[in-house]
């Protein structure tokens, strides 16, 4: 299909991606954004037929701009002067608001291969920046690939990451570039050699015990169940893409033994979050029981997030599109950072770490939120490799010493 290009279509483009980065796909229709825009609800067929057309055509604008910047990126003399540029320039656009790609899944067919292929080389282009910077001795020996989805992964949860979060100071494009241009350069050690061990498995610290002949334990067993695969699904695919026939049919039963459980997928999302947030929870309690070192503390804590993310059983990640979270669960993620931002504190005066903001700590985690989208093309990968070669990044940066 023909694009018609025009000022009104890259505002509409924009006041898309902006409605989806914010509340989601579901809450997105023509009807919605001929409101948002202040249009005529008619003025929007010029362009698209039907909100399938819309979705694709604002995921085609997003990839089309990540090209136009990856051209520009590349245009530059060495590895590292085209990963800085192309991070910049990404920041740059969040003025004119790219949007996320969570729930590229929702398209229909053609529509849904062609992002697909489209973000996957844009990805691969990346990963073939960090390689040439491998190959010319500026950038450390890792898998380009994984540190490329990585690397968006945390560019686009920094479109969103501000819905969940109460910033005391505005974050700006300067801000944000310094903080993770700096930190995919040179890490967040102090020292460059890092030999911290991970024992803990991510699987062994969120284990249940239930007893089968319980019908009480054998009921809590079964919702447990709905809710892994619930979290794996939303975190592929997004939740307007993920439908509870979709969850009944990766269990192998129907919708009506989902429904029989959760009285609706709002209800669902809810339990998964509470679920995510338990374990989110174990892995800094667990790192905090295990080293009295503040910096081993981040790294566990990000490594146990990092295997549970490449996971079969992933909790849920913060995807963009939940603005009615209950107030339990926003207290409870004030806490979670509260913790991290101790924690990090309590590094800084060790000098674990650089002098470095507290802010590359929970931008990081976008690293692992995008992990299932990864994971699903690279079953290959063990867990724990990912988790190792993800840390090593976020502990020693690219930059070869």
């Amino acid at each position: 299909m023909s694009i018609k290009r025009n000022a009104f279509y890259d505002e509409m483009m924009i006041a898309t991606a902006k409605i989806m980065n914010d509340r989601g796909i579901d809450a997105l229709s023509l009807g919605e954004l001929a409101t948002y825009m202040g249009k005529a609800r008619n003025s929007l067929y010029h362009y698209v037929k039907d909100k399938n057309e819309l979705i694709w055509s604002c995921l085609c604008y997003s990839c089309e701009q990540r090209e136009l910047i990856l051209e520009q990126a590349e245009s530059h003399p060495t590895a590292q002067k085209q990963l800085l540029r192309y991070i910049e320039l990404v920041l740059h656009q969040r003025e004119a608001v790219l949007a996320t790609t969570s729930d590229y899944a929702i398209l229909t067919e053609p529509y849904r291969s062609e992002i697909e292929l489209r973000l996957n080389s844009n990805n691969q282009r990346l990963g073939q920046i960090i390689l040439n910077g491998q190959n010319t001795g500026e950038f450390k020996t890792c898998d380009a690939n994984v540190v490329a989805h990585a690397l968006n992964s945390i560019l686009e949860w920094s479109m969103v990451w501000e819905n969940w979060s109460s910033p005391q100071k505005p974050h700006s494009k300067e801000a944000l570039f310094d903080i993770i241009s700096d930190w995919i350069v040179h890490g967040i050690a102090q020292d460059s050699q890092i030999s911290t061990p991970f024992p803990h498995d991510s699987s062994d610290l969120t284990h249940f015990e239930y007893n089968p002949f319980k019908k009480e334990d054998a009921e809590k067993q079964k919702r447990q169940i709905i809710i892994e695969v619930a979290s794996r699904l939303f975190n592929r695919y997004g939740f307007g893409a993920t439908s509870m026939e979709q969850i009944g049919r990766s269990l192998g039963t129907s919708k009506g033994t989902i429904y029989s459980r959760f009285a609706d997928k709002t209800t669902l999302i809810h339990d998964c979050y509470t679920e995510a947030l338990n374990k989110y929870e174990a892995f800094i309690k667990v790192a905090c029981d295990n080293s009295d070192n503040n910096f081993d503390k981040l790294l566990s804590v990000f490594h146990l997030n990092c295997q549970a993310q490449a996971s079969d059983k992933p909790p849920l990640i913060l995807l963009s599109g939940f603005e009615q979270l209950p107030r339990k669960h926003i207290i409870r993620l004030d806490g979670i950072v509260t913790k991290l931002s101790s924690i990090h504190s309590q590094a800084l005066k060790q000098k674990s770490v650089k002098p470095t903001d507290i802010r590359i700590i929970l931008l990081c985690s976008g690293a692992f939120f995008g992990l299932q989208r990864w994971r699903q093309y690279h079953p290959e990968r063990s867990k724990r490799d990912i988790a190792n070669e993800l840390t090593t990044i976020f502990a020693t940066g690219l930059k070869l010493e």
